[in-house]
């Protein structure tokens, strides 16, 4: 895998974490250090590095299987991170404050109650929406 650490610098790696490319799963390693991070993919080998300029803000999403990890990059695309367990959720989101405090990052929990009102919002080049769960007076 392309090492993107210095010496002496503090690398996370994560296993069994899957990648979305091109809207298909593909599971691997994935290794974030304080400049970048590397995501190998297990089947075919290839290796996708990002570089921490690239990165324009990011957000936790919490899914069925842990937790997601979209980051959006400056040129407007999407990278996702899936199947993030909790524990190394704690571990990533702890890493990520300390050494990515310009890249704005998110928390989102998905409105599962069947109750839920908002606004529809398009974000970027993607479309999402800002969902609040509880009940609005007078709806």
């Amino acid at each position: 895998m392309a090492d993107t650490a210095e010496p002496h610098e503090t690398v996370l790696q994560l296993n069994n974490i899957v990648i979305v490319l091109n809207g298909l799963p593909n599971p691997g390693i994935l290794k974030v250090t304080s400049k970048g991070f590397s995501f190998k993919v297990k089947s075919t080998g290839r290796v996708e590095t990002f570089q921490k300029a690239e990165l324009k803000a990011g957000r936790w999403i919490r899914a069925a299987k842990g937790y997601e990890l979209k980051l959006q990059l400056k040129n407007n695309s999407h990278v996702a991170f899936v199947e993030v367990p909790k524990g190394k959720y704690e571990e990533l989101s702890a890493f990520f404050k300390q050494h990515y405090e310009e890249c704005a990052m998110t928390v989102e929990e998905p409105a599962v109650n069947g109750w839920n009102w908002g606004e529809l919002q398009f974000l970027e080049s993607e479309f999402g929406g800002r969902l609040y769960c509880g009940r609005q007076a007078g709806v």
